[in-house]
């Protein structure tokens, strides 16, 4: 039976705009077992899979922008089966995000959160090397890192909106907020365009890279789903 990590959300946190996730239109249920998509992931025009699901691995882009939906926040519960392993879950302001902070210049707001084996992190966006904001030395885009947080057969929670992820584990919830996590408000971008968009990969890194010798991909995650949050005035 699977351990549910029980989301607990404060009023404060998300106020009126939460909503009974199931039967909702907007959830998008992502089966990486059997490789299928929910109905509320094909009809949420929100949710762009950019490829098929191939060897239990898919790519999707969502979108925030004000001027075409109503959502502030997605809640994504991610279950992982036995023995997750590798590149499991890559989320991030780039489609050129792979993982440990950065996207070789494609965006300056190129914040991520990537988890590997049973290691969460989070990186901010490369303004914090500009900024002399970072407290690492070695990796100095390392926002928060949580050790050792994926277990078996478990479902983790986590709650993304502009400058901001709620990070829902073992009954417990911490929240990092920085103007250096994803910006989904039309925030200025020095090297691309304003977006409104993050990237979210799962059993793999957004983008993959040519080289053999450097691995992009990772089992365990068996299912995703994506409800999205908010109002319309």
């Amino acid at each position: 039976m699977k351990k549910r990590l029980v989301l607990v959300l404060i009023l404060c946190l998300i106020p009126s705009i939460l909503v009974n996730a199931q039967g909702d239109p907007n959830l998008c249920t992502i089966d990486l077992v059997e490789e299928e998509y929910g109905q509320g992931c094909i009809d949420n025009e929100a949710i762009e899979p950019l490829e098929d699901i191939i060897d239990g691995q898919v790519l999707l882009k969502l979108s925030f922008n004000p001027s075409e939906f109503c959502h502030t926040h997605a809640l994504v519960d991610i279950t992982f089966g036995s023995d997750p392993e590798g590149w499991l879950v890559n989320i991030g302001d780039s489609i050129t995000n792979n993982g440990g902070g950065g996207d070789n210049r494609t965006q300056s707001n190129n914040a991520e959160l990537e988890i590997q084996d049973s290691d969460l992190r989070i990186f901010g966006s490369s303004q914090m090397i500009l900024d002399e904001a970072g407290e690492d030395e070695d990796n100095p885009l390392l926002l928060r890192e949580f050790m050792g947080i994926i277990e078996e057969e478990s479902v983790l929670t986590l709650v993304i909106s502009n400058e901001s992820i709620s990070i829902v584990h073992d009954r417990e919830q911490e929240t990092i907020t920085s103007p250096y996590l994803f910006a989904l408000d039309g925030q200025d971008d020095e090297s691309g365009r304003v977006n409104y968009s993050i990237f979210l990969a799962f059993n793999r890194l957004i983008r993959i890279t040519e080289d053999e010798e450097v691995e992009s991909t990772g089992f365990g995650v068996e299912q995703v789903n994506i409800s999205l949050l908010g109002e319309c005035d």
